[in-house]
């Protein structure tokens, strides 16, 4: 991530209006806010995205171009890494953010 994309996150979060929550609605209305407040002050406080980096870029990436009817082709970025345990049912993990490999390595 660029020096100035990582700058604007910052900012952004140290800007984040919370609005207030309903009384007693747990998940029925998505993410409760205080673990949503929780998550916005660990990226602003304590989370060391180039570190995050680094471990994500030891792993061996690849990418493909892959025609898709109505789209075109899409270059698509993805991880390749074989499993240790010979047995191991493969995996496929599809997403459309950068932050969902996050909890791969955590």
């Amino acid at each position: 991530m660029p020096d100035h994309a990582l700058a604007l996150l910052h900012r952004k979060l140290s800007d984040a209006h919370f609005p207030d929550e309903l009384s007693d609605a747990g998940w029925d209305y998505g993410v409760p806010l205080s673990d949503v407040k929780r998550f916005v002050n660990k990226w602003k406080e304590s989370h060391d995205w180039r570190d995050h980096e680094r471990e994500l870029n030891k792993l061996p990436m690849f990418t493909r171009d892959i025609e898709v009817e109505g789209f075109g082709v899409l270059n698509i970025h993805y991880i390749h890494q074989r499993s240790e345990v010979k047995t191991a049912i493969p995996l496929l993990f599809v997403h459309g953010c950068t932050s969902t490999s996050s909890f791969l390595l955590t």
